[in-house]
């Protein structure tokens, strides 16, 4: 709530963000020299959202790369291949063919685990 001369408060609309520009921000204050507080006044929004949204990115990626290694392990791909071989090819890799790059499609292209050792 913002106070206005007297004793009177105005709700401000609240503000929703698309997962886009969360992302922006977030980015914004992970650059060398970069201040949350700051980014966060110059955005319009709480520091304190700021950093809820910083430690939901941080685990998000975490979270994603972990997932790419468990499946790996499933399929019976080596766990440390298959994240590379993803990441090295999913830049350039079609939109309506991202499913190429899943673990079980890829198990004929990639040495499995067991035969790694």
């Amino acid at each position: 709530m913002v106070y206005s001369g007297g004793n009177r408060a105005v709700r401000r609309a609240r503000v929703y963000r698309s997962v886009a520009e969360k992302r922006r921000i977030v980015e914004l204050t992970l650059l060398p020299g970069a201040s949350v507080s700051h980014v966060a006044q110059a955005e319009g929004v709480n520091s304190h959202q700021v950093f809820d949204w910083r430690r939901a990115y941080r685990n998000g990626e975490r979270a994603a790369m972990y997932s790419l290694i468990g499946s790996a392990k499933l399929s019976g791909l080596d766990p440390e291949l298959y994240p590379r071989t993803v990441l090295a090819q999913i830049a350039d890799h079609p939109v309506n063919r991202i499913g190429d790059l899943l673990p079980w499609n890829l198990t004929a292209t990639l040495q499995p685990a067991a035969q790694a050792a």
